[in-house]
């Protein structure tokens, strides 16, 4: 129940932004954005993996976090650089933020699915 309710919020985040972001392509496309969203990790399925593979998530999950403070701080840096007297200023400020909320959610999100893997795997033990 807990995996179907954060998949549908994660895929209702990402139709929101996506709906969002097509509304405001010409402005957004406007600024130079070189920020980088890390891939998220591999998570096994804690009914069969073993603990060097839960292990070896965790490790990822720390590199995922990682990527993504490095995301948010680019974002962040983005909207400091921005030009406060630019028309499509308050757009961008509100895409910029659209896009680090979802950065939490998608983190919040690998937290709860390894949470889950854990337990599986405790439970086996």
């Amino acid at each position: 129940m807990n995996k179907l309710i954060s998949l549908s919020f994660l895929l209702l985040s990402f139709i929101a932004l996506n709906s969002y972001a097509e509304e405001e392509l010409v402005v957004i496309d406007s600024l130079d954005i070189n920020c980088t969203v890390p891939n998220g990790p591999i998570i096994p399925d804690g009914n069969v993996a073993s603990e060097d593979e839960l292990v070896s998530a965790q490790n990822g999950i720390k590199s995922y976090q990682t990527g993504l403070n490095a995301y948010r701080l680019c974002l962040a840096d983005l909207e400091t650089n921005l030009d406060p007297t630019a028309e499509s200023t308050e757009t961008l400020k509100t895409a910029l933020k659209s896009l680090y909320d979802t950065s939490i959610d998608a983190e919040t999100l690998v937290a709860e699915k390894f949470n889950l893997s854990v337990r599986a795997f405790k439970e086996r033990q």
